[in-house]
């Protein structure tokens, strides 16, 4: 018996509108600031969950989105792909 999260299109969107709130979204920002990215530097978010910093991160440095994921998680990365194009 798994005891895990289950992740399905009702889930993603419930985990995504949490990281559009405007208290997330200026949190992205004050650690985007904080750390000062500059082009050309590498960037690994670990446990990023929908990817959202992730994928600011990357465009901070110049560099493409690059997924790396657990099998759970594919999905949510999937969608927050959809809404990033």
């Amino acid at each position: 018996m798994s005891s895990g999260l289950q992740f399905n299109e009702e889930s993603t969107r419930k985990v995504e509108s949490l990281y559009l709130t405007p208290d997330v979204v200026a949190q992205r920002s004050r650690v985007l600031q904080a750390l000062a990215l500059r082009e050309g530097e590498r960037v690994l978010d670990i446990g990023s969950g929908p990817g959202l910093l992730a994928h600011e991160m990357a465009a901070a440095v110049g560099a493409y989105w690059s997924r790396m994921r657990h099998r759970h998680q594919r999905r949510d990365a999937d969608h927050v792909e959809k809404a990033l194009r």
